[in-house]
């Protein structure tokens, strides 16, 4: 049995429901569930490439949706924070996409740091 690698969470909801949906059926489907199993622990029919600085890419063999994300370990769980979905245009995420990606690792986590900063106060 494989062992969980973490559960997803969104950099925010209403920008990743959006981008999600530029993704077409099936392909959009098909994501979700390499999401669901990489989540799971399972490696089988799907890619994932490092982008370095912990920004990785998860894509389903043969699809067109992508999506880029990072791992962020809390207290008693990993999260896999899902920061940009998109459509393939090649087989490397273009350079603004990156940058994209990297920008809101950067909100997330400075967000985070004001949430456990406020949690210790109280």
């Amino acid at each position: 049995m494989q062992r969980p690698r973490g559960q997803w969470v969104n950099f925010d909801d209403d920008i990743l429901v959006a981008e999600m949906r530029t993704i077409p059926q099936p392909d959009r489907g098909l994501l979700f569930f390499a999401m669901q199993r990489f989540a799971q622990g399972d490696d089988a029919g799907f890619t994932v490439k490092d982008y370095g600085d912990d920004l990785f890419m998860l894509k389903k063999k043969g699809r067109s949706g992508r999506s880029l994300f990072f791992t962020y370990d809390e207290r008693d769980r990993t999260s896999l924070v899902l920061l940009l979905a998109y459509k393939k245009e090649s087989d490397e995420a273009p350079p603004n996409l990156i940058r994209t990606a990297r920008e809101r690792r950067g909100h997330y986590l400075e967000k985070r740091k004001g949430k456990t900063r406020n949690e210790r106060t109280q």
